[in-house]
Formats: C-alpha cells, sequence, structure tokens
C-alpha cells in the first residue's frame, strides 16, 4: 500500500455512498506550491487539485 499526506482546502462537501461492496467518500482537495520565479523574481502558486476515494471505515471517517 501507498501512503501520501496531504493538507489542503476541501473544493466541496464530501459525497458519501453506501452500496453493497460497501462504504465509500468522495471529495477533492486543492494543495499550493509557492516558490519566487527565478528570472522575473515574482511570487508564483501553483494549485493542484485531487480527487480522494475514501472506502469503508475511512469513509466513514470522513463523513463526520
Amino acid at each position: 500500500m501507498n501512503k501520501c499526506f496531504l493538507l489542503g482546502r476541501l473544493g466541496q462537501d464530501p459525497q458519501f455512498y453506501e452500496n453493497e461492496y460497501g462504504k465509500v467518500c468522495f471529495f477533492s482537495l486543492a494543495t499550493q506550491e509557492k516558490y519566487i520565479d527565478k528570472e522575473t523574481k515574482e511570487k508564483k502558486t501553483i494549485t493542484t487539485w485531487h480527487k480522494i476515494q475514501a472506502r469503508n471505515q475511512k469513509a466513514e471517517f470522513c463523513k463526520k
């Protein structure tokens, strides 16, 4: 299993579903990277959106 820790802001409220295979929670998370451009000396910000899917116990935790 791969692990990754992301810190960011939620894009919208998590969507929670329950079906015959278990519980699933979907949500989007925005992370930002800030840096200074070497040529122009301007502050730049890059925002990356991540689509997250949690299942079963982790989906229950995300629902709270």
